[in-house]
């Protein structure tokens, strides 16, 4: 469950990483600031790694199925024309 919380604009943004691992260490989960900062940079890479190849797999098989289809290929309807 994700708590909302406003933080001000005034904010120092090195403090607010020093209250959350302190916090974090205090719940028994030990960190320092370096790692808590490496696991959301790793946590981010890998998510733009993983999107990134899904679009590489999707835009390889949507040029295989053109290829298979002999390019680009007009829907054919029945009827008048």
């Amino acid at each position: 469950m994700r708590a909302e919380i406003e933080i001000p604009e005034d904010t120092d943004e090195f403090q607010l990483l020093e209250e959350i691992v302190a916090k974090l260490n205090a719940e028994g989960q030990p960190m320092t600031t370096e790692q808590f900062v490496n696991n959301i940079v790793l946590s981010w890479l890998r998510g733009r790694i993983k999107e990134e190849y899904i679009n590489y797999v999707t835009r390889q098989d949507i040029a295989t199925l053109r290829a298979k289809l002999g390019g680009r290929q007009q829907v054919k309807t029945h009827g008048k024309s």
